[in-house]
């Protein structure tokens, strides 16, 4: 799955958000649902997850929060997170391997009080994630 926002920016909210991406360019096997923001594994596997967050705080001096959660199964995966008041704009990616079963559901949250940016066409704010092939032992290597 290959996943971006096109609105301008997203939040802040008062409560915690799960984020529904909007633009959609690559979901082989229709893991991922548009009107609820998670993906569900199809298998299980090795998974790479790769989430990437920018935000832009509209003017310099203002207070920048560029965060989410990486969720499985409602369990924090991983936190990227930017706050400041030194930058104007900025982003905090992160990537994992994980283990996911057969229907674990993934999604990204955006916390109270964050906000997302993205740009037309620039895919700032991205979800990524694809199943790892399985490793294989050469004959003879044992």
């Amino acid at each position: 799955m290959a996943l971006t926002d096109t609105r301008r920016c997203l939040g802040p909210f008062r409560e915690d958000t799960v984020v529904m991406y909007q633009s959609v360019f690559l979901n082989l096997g229709d893991g991922y649902s548009t009107s609820t923001g998670v993906f569900t594994a199809p298998r299980s596997g090795v998974y790479s997850l790769a989430l990437t967050v920018y935000s832009d705080a509209g003017s310099p001096g203002a207070t920048l929060a560029a965060c989410a959660r990486l969720r499985r199964n409602g369990g924090v995966l991983a936190s990227p997170s930017e706050h400041n008041m030194q930058d104007q704009e900025d982003s905090v990616s992160v990537t994992m391997a994980v283990q996911l079963n057969a229907g674990d559901r993934v999604d990204v949250l955006l916390p109270a009080g964050c906000f997302l940016c993205d740009s037309e066409g620039r895919n700032l704010t991205v979800l990524t994630g694809a199943e790892e092939p399985p490793a294989t032992i050469p004959c003879g290597s044992r």
